[in-house]
């Protein structure tokens, strides 16, 4: 409150405002509340935003009373160097407490809108002053998250506490559907909001479901099995990484690490009409072959819709040639997927078990598309190799999963195998 405020209600917290962070365990016992009949007033010391403590009063105030709030030098910042002086102010209670319950007024873009690329603020207006240790997201679309929970995008909550302000990573991802979830939050009185909040938006322009993110590795893990001549089974993992090159072109690394040996670097194009394969190197650092395609295979479309489309392209590996006949099918339908995560540390993102001891924030993956990919590999009119993979993409993030068959008539096997992203990891992390 304000010096010499009057009229307070009983169950207003007391915000005091340092230069500086403070040390929590030295509040408590240099801060003190009095009144002249009921000398010193219990409370509890909560560590708001921006260098704000409040004083939180258990039971609430005597009515109509003067209240003295004394900040001693005692108090010391996390260095340890106390307050220069000692402070004082005084405040009178009224008849009532405030038991009006906090809400959600507007949202900034508007619920269900279409934003720009560059839109770089969620703003989330109160009609009350929250107190910022009960708000939490419970839900976040993937692409908002990610650079929330490892500080990329802070949140500012204004003097009044009736202004949420949630930076966002620009340029937001073409296409995507962006989504928030608020979970019951307080005001400083101690009221509880009755229910949840969504927020969702999509992101101007047409859906990209490969982006080329050069600052992670995607760690896909899941079980392989050969039935037929060769018997085995085993554990798939895969670690994907992007490399961009000039002109749209960039590389595709898949390999056991995120930083070592790769078994597989995929050569594409990206263009306004989607994304195309024209080579790939396999065992790149054992017995490297390359393999040319001619012309280049249309890996995806631009925009994406429900199609389907054909191709017969020539592959060399410099001694041999053959044909590969290419069919891309994207299926109807979208899927929005719920990512359960922890953060560790502050630099990489894994999954959390179910117990809820790890909980922080549901992220979704909005409006995902199942994309099928049937190839079959053929020399001097002989089969070699047919197969199908069934990827599960999702805008603005990439592929969170994969269903692999592969079939060698010569060799007399079958191969199926099946993976899904486990986790992300910042490149160069270990």
């Amino acid at each position: 409150p304000t010096p010499g405020e009057t009229g307070l209600s009983r169950n207003t917290p007391v915000d005091l405002v340092f230069s500086r962070w403070m040390n929590m365990s030295t509040l408590e016992s240099s801060i003190t509340a009095t009144s002249l009949f009921l000398g010193d007033l219990p409370f509890t010391v909560n560590e708001l935003l921006d260098r704000s403590y409040a004083l939180v009063f258990d039971p609430p105030l005597p009515a109509e009373t003067e209240i003295t709030v004394n900040v001693g030098t005692g108090c010391q910042d996390q260095l340890g160097t106390s307050l220069a002086s000692a402070t004082s102010f005084t405040f009178t209670t009224g008849m009532d407490s405030d038991f009006t319950l906090p809400e959600i007024v507007s949202f900034e873009p508007a619920d269900g809108a279409s934003i720009p690329i560059d839109q770089e603020y969620l703003r989330i207006t109160l009609n009350k002053p929250i107190d910022m240790n009960t708000w939490h997201f419970i839900l976040m679309d993937v692409n908002i998250a990610i650079a929330y929970e490892m500080g990329m995008t802070p949140i500012f909550l204004s003097a009044d506490h009736l202004t949420l302000t949630l930076s966002l990573s620009t340029p937001l991802p073409s296409g995507a559907r962006l989504s928030v979830g608020i979970e019951r939050f307080k005001d400083i009185y101690g009221n509880e909001s009755e229910a949840p909040y969504l927020w969702g938006a999509t992101v101007d322009g047409p859906a990209e479901l490969m982006p080329v993110e050069v600052r992670f590795a995607y760690r896909f893990e899941g079980t392989w099995e050969i039935t037929g001549t060769l018997e085995d089974t085993g554990d798939a993992h895969d670690f994907v990484t992007f490399v961009q090159g000039p002109g749209g072109e960039f590389a595709r690394r898949h390999g056991q690490n995120m930083e070592g040996a790769s078994t597989l670097v995929e050569m594409m194009i990206r263009s306004e009409t989607g994304i195309v394969m024209k080579s790939y190197v396999s065992d790149p650092v054992g017995s490297p072959v390359e393999v040319d395609l001619s012309p280049a295979l249309q890996y995806l479309k631009s925009p994406v819709t429900v199609e389907s489309w054909d191709q017969t392209s020539t592959w060399n590996d410099g001694i041999v040639t053959g044909d590969i006949d290419w069919t891309v099918t994207v299926l109807p339908g979208t899927e929005d997927i719920q990512w359960d995560v922890k953060k560790t540390g502050t630099r990489r993102l894994v999954p959390s078990p179910t117990d809820k001891t790890y909980f922080s924030t549901v992220y979704m993956l909005n409006d995902c598309r199942t994309v099928v990919m049937e190839w079959e590999y053929s020399r001097e009119d002989l089969v070699s190799l047919t197969g199908r993979d069934t990827l599960v993409f999702c805008p603005g993030f990439g592929m969170v999963e994969s269903h692999s068959y592969a079939n060698s008539p010569v060799i007399g096997s079958e191969r199926w195998e099946t993976m899904t992203l486990e986790g992300l990891h910042i490149i160069g992390d270990e």
